[in-house]
């Protein structure tokens, strides 16, 4: 175990740190979405975001899966990960969480989501823990499985899904140790609000998912804060991170619980320059930023250090292996130092 572990807070309550510096609430988060509305108001914004959920082929995609990990971003925080024929699927939300929070971005058609054989859910806002949504996800596999960190058990119940495991952090659980296959429940800066009445009552996490000796990091819904620095510590070799973007305006509203497109650059090099998908951005008006702003920033940022190569995915419902960035960088230093 190492020294720089730390593990969350609780009096009652989780807290990140003994001071609990995240100082969301929800009174400070309706007026965050209160000062939003205008969008509403205003002229639609001129630009669409293109998905390729009609592309996809899953029975090549699961068959492709036996040779290396093969990962779909599927907008917001919701991922699908394939590997030995096994699924994945990070924070479902396939629908609009609520009146003020439109979906602009539809999901794949439903009748054609292949079969998921577990659920990683990061914390229960209702973006990242959608009750409609897990319970289709159940209704399509009975015995899917559901992974959720302290607490969350009782209200996963609510879905049908009986197969719940709660994790707490730096705790792992191996779900195929034939294939080597094992997740791990990893600090997080956040929050947690299911209700009215019980804020921080579970506990909020990002996850890394090891296949074999590959390391995928799903970061949630998260502030900056020195534990990518303790994440990478621990592992000391992240393949690839899936990094929120946005939120991040109005800056004073989100900067507590949330990374910006430079914040999470940052976190980005405290992983060791992992492969990197922007996620939580484009799908729903959550800041005062436009949709599509966090994903040319942070675009921007990543050109302007020569880390383009690292941007292995910017675009929702497009399919992609490790193996094949990992090769072309090969040829391109062969190229270099020739």
């Amino acid at each position: 175990m190492y020294s720089r572990k730390k593990y969350p807070y609780y009096d009652g309550k989780f807290k990140n740190n003994i001071k609990d510096t995240v100082k969301s609430s929800l009174f400070k988060t309706v007026i965050c979405y209160l000062k939003t509305l205008n969008k509403f108001f205003k002229k639609k914004e001129n630009f669409e975001i293109k998905t390729f959920f009609n592309e996809l082929d899953f029975k090549k995609i699961i068959e492709s899966s036996f040779i290396d990990p093969v990962v779909i971003p599927m907008g917001h925080a919701t991922n699908l990960i394939f590997y030995k024929g096994l699924s994945i699927i990070t924070d479902p939300i396939f629908f609009s969480p609520s009146i003020f929070l439109k979906r602009h971005v539809n999901f794949i058609d439903l009748k054609k989501l292949p079969k998921v054989d577990y659920i990683l859910i990061s914390h229960d806002h209702p973006d990242h823990l959608d009750i409609k949504s897990l319970k289709i996800l159940k209704d399509n596999n009975s015995e899917v499985k559901c992974i959720v960190p302290l607490r969350l058990k009782k209200l996963i119940l609510k879905t049908g899904i009986k197969n719940i495991y709660e994790l707490t952090w730096w705790q792992d659980l191996f779900i195929d140790r034939k294939n080597q296959i094992k997740v791990t429940c990893l600090p997080a800066k956040h929050w947690s609000l299911h209700g009215l009445f019980n804020r921080n009552y579970s506990l909020w996490c990002s996850w890394m998912i090891s296949c074999e000796n590959k390391n995928l990091y799903f970061a949630g819904d998260t502030a900056y804060g020195e534990h990518f620095s303790d994440i990478f510590e621990e592992f000391k070799k992240i393949d690839l991170a899936f990094l929120p973007i946005a939120p991040y305006n109005p800056k004073n509203m989100n900067s507590d619980s949330h990374l910006d497109p430079k914040d999470s650059y940052k976190a980005f090099l405290d992983l060791g320059k992992p492969f990197f998908v922007p996620i939580h951005w484009g799908v729903f008006d959550y800041g005062m930023e436009s949709r599509i702003d966090p994903i040319n920033k942070i675009r921007k940022i990543m050109r302007d250090n020569n880390m383009m190569d690292k941007l292995v995915s910017d675009e929702i419902g497009k399919e992609f292996q490790l193996n094949d960035f990992y090769l072309l960088n090969e040829i391109k230093k062969i190229f270099i130092f020739k």
